[in-house]
């Protein structure tokens, strides 16, 4: 079954674990600079800088699976590409995809603070899962796209 924006397919003994994790790490999150901003709009991002770190901590924290593609070999002999049929989850991924680049967009260091956070809590073992690392992969993996190319690189 797909994840839902609000539980992100774990069980709900997971969920208080998760939400405690997620509430300390919100009150540590401080919004950067964002360059290229109008002045105009650089207010209404300082005055909501906050929600939108928060936000982008939940989205990084509950990314939805990707579609999946499975190289396999047909009849013939030939090596081709399968995609997976799961339309509902896969429209829940693309949303959520278009949602954290434009996050990135608004604020890409604050983007790569919380994701670095989130693979530094992996490694120590305080948030490892399978679970856990597949998902700050897929947060990773979306959010490129928000990113230029030497940014990207550097990231990476």
């Amino acid at each position: 079954a797909p994840q839902s924006l609000v539980d992100g397919g774990r069980d709900d003994d997971d969920d208080a674990d998760d939400d405690a994790d997620d509430t300390s790490a919100l009150r540590r999150r401080r919004p950067g600079p964002t360059p290229g901003v109008s002045s105009a709009n650089r207010k209404a991002l300082f005055q909501h800088g906050g929600l939108l770190s928060q936000v982008r901590l939940v989205m990084i924290s509950r990314m939805a699976k990707p579609e999946e593609v499975l190289v396999v070999e047909d009849e013939n002999g030939e090596i081709v590409r399968e995609l997976t049929k799961d339309t509902e989850a896969i429209a829940q991924y693309k949303t959520m995809r278009e949602t954290l680049v434009y996050l990135t967009h608004l604020n890409y260091d604050d983007t790569e603070s919380i994701m670095l956070d989130k693979l530094a809590l992996q490694v120590d073992g305080t948030e490892w899962s399978w679970s856990n690392l597949n998902t700050l992969c897929w947060a990773i993996g979306s959010s490129s796209r928000g990113m230029s190319e030497d940014r990207e690189k550097r990231f990476l």
